[in-house]
């Protein structure tokens, strides 16, 4: 795999010093997406998958085997208790959103409602791959920018993860357009800039803590803070100039 380039820049925000980073790719690239089919779909934890999951776990659990064969890896694909969805992108239960509090999500332009089918930026950070935020104005929305407005006291990130595109079907993803490259600011600083794939796939960037507070204490005069993403260069969709991403979340430290 090629090797990430970091090319470091150091500038000052705040009272910290931040490294204004260049990312090649990606630290990680996460579980593969899968266009479901409704078949599929209807499959994800249904009385029969689970039965045959359980069935996987004893056979496991009787052989002392800690790693599924490439065949029980498939049948577990389809269970998990903590998840309602396969489409969810979090499951149920304690994780580091536990502590989280975005105040708000804003965008400088979304595309309009089409029948029941809206694009607005709320969709890029509600944890769901069947929604997204397509940007508005004409051409590929080179420039436009999403902002996350976070408090003083908000957990401090180490990831982000990016999901490219508009995953929701095979079509949709490539008819659309998908961002190539990313611009990051941290308050109006410019903080990295990310070069993702054109996959479907989760992609992680990491990072050191970003954020106004220190390591498991509140910092009651921390300022807000904000995390903006431009748009900077684009891959071209089959039909559509529309840009879109489906979701853009974070994970961090500061929580349990």
């Amino acid at each position: 795999m090629k090797q990430t380039l970091i090319f470091l820049l150091f500038i000052s925000i705040g009272t910290v010093q931040a490294q204004v980073i260049v990312k090649e790719q990606a630290d990680t690239i996460l579980i593969n997406r899968m266009f479901l089919s409704p078949e599929e779909e209807a499959r994800f934890n249904s009385e029969e998958s689970m039965n045959k999951c359980v069935d996987v776990w004893k056979k496991m659990e009787a052989s002392g085997r800690k790693n599924p064969t490439a065949a029980e890896r498939k049948l577990l694909s389809n269970c998990n208790e903590m998840m309602e969805s396969p489409w969810e992108v979090i499951g149920g239960g304690c994780s580091w959103y536990c502590g989280e509090h975005v105040d708000t999500v804003t965008a400088t332009s979304s595309l309009p409602q089409q029948g029941k089918y809206n694009y607005d930026v709320k969709n890029i950070f509600d944890l769901d791959y069947q929604t997204a935020w397509v940007e508005g104005v004409p051409g590929y929305g080179i420039g436009e920018k999403i902002t996350y407005h976070f408090p003083g006291n908000h957990p401090r990130i180490t990831e982000i993860i990016l999901v490219n595109g508009y995953v929701v079907s095979e079509d949709a993803w490539f008819n659309n357009s998908r961002v190539k490259t990313l611009n990051v600011y941290y308050n109006e600083e410019l903080f990295a800039t990310l070069h993702l794939k054109d996959t479907k796939n989760d992609q992680v960037f990491r990072f050191d803590p970003i954020g106004s507070r220190n390591y498991f204490e509140v910092v009651e005069n921390a300022p807000d803070w904000k995390l903006t993403f431009e748009i900077v260069n684009v891959y071209e969709g089959d039909l559509y100039d529309d840009t879109v991403i489906s979701e853009l979340y974070f994970f961090g430290v500061d929580v349990h």
